[in-house]
């Protein structure tokens, strides 16, 4: 929420000024010219500036508008990498004053944050952004916190989202009960039938050699025990999402081979597709 408030009031900012250029503009008029500006801005953050630092290489280069491209998420992306983000999160969003310290009323809680976003503001806005800036991306790999996994509990006051049904089956449609976001990850790869990692990384545009151990992914030699428990030896029969999140990260970059290729793929042709692009210097 709180950096679609800066998009808001910088989209406002545009508005004001497009207005004393030129007075005879409607407020329609108005609101898509200052659209168009902070469409482009956010388009050059997400593929030139945030994706460079999450791959650690940059997108290709854009020419122009692609028709024969096919701009639709790959199953692999959409079901899988592009939730990658749940293990960077930490327990505590921070928020600080305009010298950097912690505000006297402190950090939230994620739990409060996402239950009840509107907790944040009694000490206004601002706090919590120069925080997100000023917080560390959190590093991909198995680790998740508590409150994704069994802790989002459903119920009064608390975030909506609704469990299929309990272990008893006596929840369904109730709005009660918890949630296991990495859990529900796997199950959504499952459910919709993606491909072992091997497999896909031989499907890739840029096809990658098969991993043919988890020591091939991983030097955590608690993990490799753990995951061949769970699966046997052979990285191809995991979950992708689990095999996404153990795989050794690319140097610079905060995924795996595989995550990189898979998400700097469905933005390469979302960007390249896109018939009402930004990108063409506007900015």
């Amino acid at each position: 929420m709180s950096p679609t408030i800066i998009l808001f009031r910088e989209h406002n900012n545009w508005a004001q000024k497009f207005a004393s250029e030129d007075p005879t503009l409607t407020d329609e008029e108005l609101f898509k010219k200052a659209k168009t500006v902070i469409t482009a801005m956010f388009q050059r953050i997400v593929y030139y500036e945030y994706l460079p630092a999450l791959m650690g290489v940059p997108l290709e280069p854009h020419s122009a508008y692609d028709p024969s491209l096919n701009p639709a998420a790959d199953p692999h992306f959409l079901n899988c990498a592009m939730v990658y983000g749940h293990s960077e999160l930490g327990e505590v969003v921070a928020r600080v004053d305009d010298r950097m310290a912690s505000i006297p009323n402190g950090g939230l809680l994620i739990e409060d944050v996402i239950a009840q976003p509107f907790k944040y503001m009694d000490a206004g806005l601002e706090p919590v952004l120069r925080g997100l800036a000023s917080t560390v991306q959190g590093k991909v790999d198995t680790y998740i916190i508590d409150f994704f996994r069994g802790g989002m509990h459903q119920g009064p006051n608390r975030a909506p989202w609704r469990d299929l049904r309990d272990d008893a089956g006596s929840n369904v449609g109730t709005g009660h009960g918890t949630i296991d976001t990495k859990s529900r990850h796997i199950m959504r790869g499952r459910d919709v039938r993606l491909r072992g990692i091997n497999t896909v990384r031989a499907n890739l545009p840029v096809p990658l050699p098969p991993l043919n151990s988890w020591s091939d992914m991983t030097g955590d030699l608690e993990l490799i025990e753990d995951l061949t428990a769970i699966y046997g030896h052979n990285p191809d029969d995991a979950d992708l999402w689990v095999s996404g999140l153990v795989e050794q990260h690319v140097t610079g970059s905060n995924l795996g081979a595989t995550w990189q290729q898979i998400i700097g793929d469905y933005f390469t042709r979302s960007r390249d597709a896109g018939r009402l692009e930004q990108f063409g210097g506007l900015l």
